[in-house]
């Protein structure tokens, strides 16, 4: 085909005007200015990419600086408990050393209540429940008048019927008669230890939780005046196999546990005994222990030995103090000091002269008496003016 007839036939393009460019602007420039740079297509894939590193990296420095904290408040609690821990057992056999002392001088409460305070601290700690039991027994043996010899008497078993032993342990329990209670349950359990044996537990548990409670505090409307503190903790020990025991019952376990604390340091650290007894005092001013020493008796007759172990050292003002304490306390409570705190409106009066008389004036040593005066303490020894002799 003819190449004329070949470009005939092909569409023949749109002219478009021509483009006008600033004076002094070459085309070149133009398409320079307003051409996008090629890497620009790529930045956005690149800043995100970034930014994950940057999110990764800030929760790699959160999870290392919590596993560090952690680690370090675990290692502080490892640190603590281990300090407590020492210091625990060195106060351990501190008053194990004053248990064998007191059962040495054959004061055997005094020893009771020493090792019952190491049972506390240390149930593990070695020796102390052989001496425990040796402390209590000899105690139990002291305080039994002695007798003549008898013939041996055998024990009459209680020969009642199990209904009748589940029927009046359930009568005491109505009538709060909890020591009953517990003995005709321990004949019950004696006799038939399978006898409605979920109900008896039940009844174990109100009768021990309540027993224990009377036997710390006592109870006015029954006559028991309460004071056997390691029985009542006992007591509340076995309740708490049963059920676990309420509020009530801890706190009176607790105070008993706190009035036992206070009395293993009587005769060792006074200021101790006192600031413990004066919480005791205020809370429970009637709690008593085996000797029927009540709480605010025993805080005042502490104020008192201070007193004189003050007077004692030549501190008169602060014995003065003490003994004031002491004497209004037991004018709080219409008590009359013990005879072996004495009169303690005399020992006020004997401390206050003591407090308010004059400094002694001191006396010159011999040394003051016979010191040599100084350079600038000896007088000038007068020079004799020289006068004519006169010629006869």
């Amino acid at each position: 085909m003819p190449k004329k007839k070949i470009e005939n036939t092909q569409p023949i393009p749109t002219q478009e005007p021509p483009l006008t460019f600033p004076d002094g602007v070459a085309p070149t420039e133009i398409n320079q200015e307003f051409e996008p740079p090629a890497e620009s297509l790529g930045e956005p894939k690149k800043k995100r990419k970034l930014g994950r590193w940057i999110l990764l990296g800030f929760l790699i420095v959160i999870v290392a600086v919590a596993l560090s904290a952690g680690l370090a408040y675990s290692s502080g609690i490892s640190a603590r408990r281990a300090a407590e821990s020492q210091v625990r057992l060195t106060k351990a056999a501190e008053h194990f050393q004053y248990g064998l002392q007191m059962l040495d001088q054959k004061k055997y409460d005094l020893a009771t209540v020493q090792f019952t305070y190491v049972v506390q601290l240390d149930p593990n700690f070695p020796g102390v429940m052989e001496k425990l039991t040796e402390a209590q027994m000899k105690a139990i043996e002291s305080r039994q008048p002695t007798a003549a010899p008898t013939s041996m008497v055998t024990a009459t078993p209680d020969t009642r019927g199990v209904e009748e032993l589940f029927n009046n342990a359930q009568e005491n329990i109505r009538n709060q008669e909890w020591k009953q209670a517990f003995q005709d349950l321990e004949s019950l359990r004696n006799a038939d230890i399978n006898y409605r044996m979920v109900e008896a537990d039940g009844m174990y548990y109100i009768v021990l939780r309540n027993l224990g409670i009377q036997q710390i505090f006592g109870s006015t409307d029954k006559g028991v005046s309460g004071g056997q503190l390691e029985e009542g903790i006992y007591s509340l020990y076995l309740a708490s196999k049963f059920a676990p025991i309420d509020k009530d019952a801890v706190t009176a376990r607790e105070w008993a546990k706190r009035y036992i604390n206070a009395s293993s340091n009587w005769g060792i650290n006074w200021q101790n005994v006192i600031d413990q007894f004066q919480v005791i005092y205020q809370a429970y001013p009637y709690m008593s222990d085996f000797n029927g020493k009540t709480a605010f008796a025993r805080y005042a007759m502490a104020l008192a030995y201070l007193g004189d172990h003050l007077f004692a050292k030549g501190d008169f003002c602060t014995a003065v103090a003490r003994y004031e304490d002491a004497n209004a306390v037991f004018q709080q409570f219409n008590r009359t000091p013990p005879d072996d705190i004495g009169d303690l409106m005399q020992k006020i009066a004997e401390a206050s002269n003591k407090c308010n008389a004059p400094a002694p004036t001191k006396k010159p040593t011999q040394q003051e008496v016979t010191q040599e005066p100084t350079a600038e303490q000896t007088p000038e020894t007068p020079t004799e003016t020289p006068t004519e002799t006169p010629t006869p």
